[in-house]
């Protein structure tokens, strides 16, 4: 997970595993692309939904004692690697709030400690948050990064000097950084792990 430093110009190693994990794995049978950029903001909206149904897709079935399991990635399981993806959104959104606000974040995203450093300090706090809980709210919270988006223009979504805390890039490459491409990552890591124990 990173803030791409460039233009995007170049599809990155994550976005080209998310078109061939989007289109001939998961969802074969559609032709819904990931979003070049600049970006619309309706195909921002419509890849959010999409990554997002085909996650949950991917654990539907799953006993509850599978997915609270120590092993799919390190220590964590299913449901850390969901909880971790969940906090990362739920800052996502508290920094569209600001946007919205017209205010300089504080969110994670400027933290000056590493992401192991934060991932870790949030796993050692949500750890013992209940299954379902982590489940429902994972399930409803794309609704909420859907909503703020959509108070967005195009025109301030693909703006590259709107936002000097962005450092030269866009609302939209920080959204694919730290939504799409961080749960497209996640999700090959959750597809190898149902591999090992199936």
């Amino acid at each position: 997970m990173f803030l791409v430093q460039d233009k995007l110009c170049h599809k990155s190693p994550q976005r080209l595993f998310f078109e061939h994990w989007l289109n001939d794995i998961l969802i074969p049978t559609q032709n819904i692309k990931f979003p070049e950029l600049p970006v619309k903001k309706s195909d921002l909206i419509e890849a959010l939904e999409t990554s997002h149904e085909a996650f949950l897709t991917l654990l539907e079935g799953v006993p509850e004692e599978e997915l609270t399991r120590p092993g799919v990635t390190g220590d964590w399981s299913a449901k850390d690697l969901m909880s971790h993806l969940l906090i990362w959104e739920a800052e996502t959104i508290k920094l569209l709030y600001f946007v919205k606000m017209h205010r300089k974040p504080d969110t994670a995203h400027f933290k000056t400690i590493s992401d192991d450093e934060q991932n870790k300090i949030w796993y050692e706090q949500f750890k013992d948050r209940p299954y379902e809980r982590v489940w429902n709210d994972y399930a409803t919270i794309r609704d909420q990064t859907i909503e703020r988006i959509s108070e967005i223009s195009d025109t301030d979504l693909n703006n590259t000097s709107l936002f000097p805390w962005l450092k030269g890039q866009s609302l939209a490459q920080l959204i694919v950084s730290f939504i799409l491409e961080h749960e497209a990552e996640h999700t090959e890591t959750l597809k190898a792990w149902r591999t090992r124990v199936s």
